[in-house]
């Protein structure tokens, strides 16, 4: 046996092949991969086993071709062992993504603003935070639109593109300011920055998930779309976006596109209990996910009385 070194972390070690072992499981089922199909070619099945277990490390070879067949690049699971923090990063960035949900823009400034005065050598997490830290301060009235768009415009072009595309950054500012243009009612600049989101070119990533993503840009466009009176399809997307939640059991923004489908059925239906069914959908999924904001104005326009 060796001797460790002295500054050998076994408990960042076990972390590291944990959360490796997680997440090559979580992508296979997600994309219904079998652990006999995964290892063929690759290793034995018992070897993916012990791999999602956090049982063994794979090989640079190994973790090579597992990425390759589960169409994520090596750099997605090279990131674990890159960084042993990787955990506290997640936490981090799982909070201030909860915050955004529910509009807690104060919250989220505060809390950038004090991690940026730490030495972040993580680029990825640096833009990122940067750009949270420039959005928030137009939410919070601190900086007019022009002058936070110009300054997340400025961040992509300091920011390599390799960096920008991890953890599909880039797309995610872009559904910012196009959700930013949306509600100053610059809606053919909106347009234009949804239209440069691609998602047949966004790889399966972890922080957070490719789902989730896809989820808040299609909320993004039903509001735009509702705004601009096209409620013919705000309808579609609100309906598409309710089907994807419950496919991706996610119910992160069910409550907002049955809160739309209501809104835009008032423009168009006279179907009343069509349109109080819709009210009562969206407040049953604020209220679970403790949306006061949404529970507020819901209940401030007495839903029931339209019975």
């Amino acid at each position: 046996m060796f001797a460790p070194e002295p500054n050998y972390n076994y408990k960042n070690e076990v972390l590291i092949l944990k959360s490796i072992g997680e997440e090559i499981r979580r992508i296979r089922i997600e994309k219904k991969i079998t652990q006999k199909q995964l290892s063929e070619g690759i290793c034995t099945q018992p070897t993916i086993s012990m791999i999602e277990k956090g049982i063994i490390m794979p090989g640079i070879d190994i973790l090579v071709d597992i990425a390759a067949k589960l169409q994520v690049t090596l750099d997605y699971f090279t990131e674990f062992i890159n960084n042993a923090d990787y955990e506290d990063k997640k936490r981090l960035i799982l909070k201030l993504e909860d915050l955004a949900l529910r509009q807690k823009f104060v919250d989220i400034h505060n809390i950038v603003k004090i991690e940026l005065q730490n030495k972040i050598e993580d680029r990825w997490l640096e833009a990122y935070l940067k750009w949270l830290y420039f959005l928030s301060r137009y939410y919070i009235k601190k900086e007019s639109l022009d002058l936070v768009i110009g300054n997340i415009l400025q961040l992509i072009r300091n920011v390599p593109s390799n960096i920008l595309n991890r953890e599909y950054l880039l797309y995610r500012i872009y559904n910012s300011i196009a959700f930013l243009h949306a509600i100053n009612k610059n809606y053919s600049k909106a347009l234009f920055y949804y239209r440069k989101i691609d998602f047949d070119s966004v790889e399966e990533t972890r922080l957070p998930s490719r789902q989730i993503f896809e989820l808040r840009f299609l909320y993004n466009q039903v509001k735009t779309l509702y705004d601009m009176g096209e409620y013919g399809e705000a309808i579609r997307l609100s309906e598409l976006g309710i089907t994807k939640s419950i496919n991706y059991e996610n119910m992160s923004l069910i409550g907002n596109f049955y809160y739309y489908l209501a809104q835009t059925h008032e423009k168009t239906s006279k179907n009343r209990e069509l349109i109080v069914y819709f009210y009562k959908k969206s407040l049953f999924f604020f209220e679970l996910l403790n949306r006061e904001l949404y529970v507020e104005i819901l209940k401030n326009k007495n839903i029931t009385s339209v019975d």
